[in-house]
């Protein structure tokens, strides 16, 4: 059975936390951009709706993407 060096958990660690951070940052200025629209009250609840959701389906397709490309890159380093 392999079990990886220290050096290799902290690769894989880091390439985690890159991953991750780059997602939370993503995920914060979308959801600052969906704030300024809810907080917007010259636009109808329902366009303010629609552009929230649209956010949202934008946001779960680039995870979606990112999440896949992870995988697809670093899928033989990691574990």
């Amino acid at each position: 059975m392999y079990i990886p060096t220290d050096a290799e958990i902290l690769e894989e660690q880091f390439i985690l936390n890159k991953f991750n951070n780059m997602k939370q940052t993503y995920f914060i200025k979308q959801y600052d951009i969906a704030k300024l629209i809810v907080n917007n009250k010259n636009i109808s609840l329902n366009e303010r709706k629609m552009k929230v959701y649209a956010i949202h389906r934008k946001m779960m397709k680039f995870f979606s993407i990112a999440n896949a490309k992870f995988i697809k890159k670093y899928s033989k380093n990691l574990f």
